[in-house]
């Protein structure tokens, strides 16, 4: 009687499956992930060998191998053997790097579940699969992407070390760690983990010898980069330089936060070895502070507007000071500036937008516009930069025919001459006494030998100065002197690049000088 005149209950309204977030969560991972592999495999092959890709391939052709410190432990090994699986091609070596890129995308992936929130780890991982910078250098046929692996690897089993409570993680990340041998990223990186992953070994007896013994080698890394890095400072401090000293060291601190998040670089090259792990640590850090500054109540709306803004806004500075610190003209600076709106769109709606449907439509506009702006990047800089557009397999097949063995091969474009030996067919050998002594600490050519100068006929500063001087030596004691002009592209081609680009495509001038003693060649 009491169920009859009991009122009924309300219907329940329907419940959407606890699974089908996640479902949607892994959805748009895989997305991610194809969008990389596309963007990464996009025209793969059509760039030739830029010259530090070239010595690449050349240390695979020697007899042994060197490991110097700027390579993780392996690498020529890794490539010389996915060479004999897949060829020697341009895009067959790139892929290497391509593979390795998306295996850093992995583990990028699996850091963001670790550290931060739904749907926050998804929005990580897409902001380090948009990342210009990482386009760039991941597509290299270089070291660049297994280091990002290598470091990614090592930072995730430290992670799940220190959350989860495993101590055998501990032993994995300090191993990881003594692969990462580098220029930058030990010095930076393997300390900073030593230091976090110390009180978790510290509670085991095991983990702690462990980290007491291996604390040693990046000790004494750090200790030789340290003294290395002095030394490239002496020899910096030595050469006229184009800014004041005092810019340059703001330069040196603005450039890598800026070139991780807006994707420029400057003449500080090699500040490029630390960037592509620097992309992952924007991409998780910037998104984590986004997510804590939503999930933490603030008492004044203002602040948290502004701890909001701070972000974006960051960027948009070191945009600016970058750019003015480098001379640029203002037009430069506000297309800078103009380049680095979508991150600020992009961290502004993940602070204050609820994200209902209407605000990931938002953001799949935003982020469809950031997809046309690192294509627009990709052609740009990738493709139709002069600077990475010298003919390679052209110069190679001039030097097929008409070099010789004992000849000797200087590179210069926009930077300090290049010491090469000619081989057969590819740039193969690095050494350091084969120019002139006009050019402080080298010695002289032997007679004998004809040397040849590839020069992309556009330069600035030191390098076109130490150019000017070499071919002014060579001139003095050369008998005969051979100029040929190889094109980069079809006149249609160069037309369009030029056009697309900004700038004019200039031709690649292969000088040869023939010595006395080789006159007779």
């Amino acid at each position: 009687m009491k169920d009859s005149l009991s009122p009924p209950l309300p219907a329940s309204a329907p419940r959407s499956h606890p699974d089908e977030g996640r479902c949607h969560g892994y959805l748009l991972v895989a997305l991610a992930f194809v969008i990389y592999l596309g963007l990464l495999s996009y025209r793969l092959g059509e760039r030739e060998f830029w010259i530090d890709e070239q010595i690449t391939v050349g240390h695979l052709g020697e007899d042994t191998i060197h490991f110097d410190a700027f390579h993780p432990p392996g690498y020529y090994h890794a490539l010389l053997v996915w060479r004999g699986l897949f060829g020697e091609s341009d895009a067959a070596l790139r892929a290497f790097s391509v593979l390795c890129a998306m295996i850093a995308a992995l583990f990028v992936w699996l850091l963001a579940r670790q550290l931060l929130p739904q749907p926050y780890e998804v929005l990580g991982l897409w902001v380090f699969v948009l990342s210009p910078v990482g386009l760039l250098y991941f597509r290299m046929a270089r070291y660049f992407s297994l280091t990002a692996v290598v470091a990614l690897f090592a930072a995730w089993a430290a992670v799940v070390a220190k959350r989860q409570g495993k101590p055998g993680y501990v032993l994995i990340a300090l191993a990881t760690l003594h692969m990462m041998w580098t220029d930058f990223v030990p010095l930076v990186l393997m300390p900073l983990l030593y230091l976090w992953l110390l009180p978790t070994a510290w509670r085991r007896g095991r983990e702690r010898y462990w980290w007491l013994a291996s604390a040693a080698a990046p000790l004494a890394l750090g200790v030789w980069q340290a003294e290395r890095m002095l030394a490239q400072a002496r020899m910096v401090a030595s050469i006229p330089a184009p800014h004041p000293a005092l810019k340059q060291v703001l330069l040196s601190l603005a450039l890598p936060f800026y070139s991780a998040v807006v994707g420029e670089t400057t003449d500080f090259w090699r500040l490029r070895i630390v960037l592509p792990v620097l992309v992952a640590g924007i991409a998780l850090g910037g998104v984590g502070l986004t997510a804590a500054i939503r999930n933490r109540p603030c008492r004044s709306p203002d602040l948290r507007w502004l701890s909001v803004l701070a972000w974006p806004l960051a960027v948009i500075v070191a945009a600016a000071v970058v750019a003015v610190i480098s001379s640029e003209p203002w037009p430069r600076v506000v297309s800078l500036c103009l380049y680095a709106l979508p991150f600020f769109l992009f961290w502004v709606v993940l602070g204050v937008v609820r994200l209902k449907r209407w605000g990931w439509a938002l953001l799949a506009v935003l982020l469809c516009g950031q997809l046309y702006g690192v294509s627009n990047y990709l052609a740009r800089r990738q493709f139709l930069n002069p600077g990475y557009n010298i003919p390679w397999r052209e110069v190679n097949a001039l030097i097929q025919e008409r070099g010789h063995p004992g000849d000797t091969a200087v590179a210069c474009f926009d930077s300090t001459p290049g010491r090469y030996w000619i081989g057969p067919v590819h740039f193969h050998d690095l050494v350091e006494d084969r120019l002139p002594p006009k050019i402080p600490g080298v010695r002289d050519f032997p007679t004998g030998d004809a040397v040849w100068v590839i020069d992309r006929d556009r330069g600035s500063g030191i390098a076109r100065e130490q150019t000017a001087r070499l071919i002014e030596w060579l001139r003095a004691r050369t008998v005969r002197e051979e100029v040929y002009q190889i094109l980069p592209y079809s006149a249609v081609e160069r037309h369009w690049r030029s056009r697309l680009g900004g700038h004019e495509v200039p031709a690649a001038a292969v000088r040869i000088w023939r010595f006395e003693g080789a006159a007779s060649r």
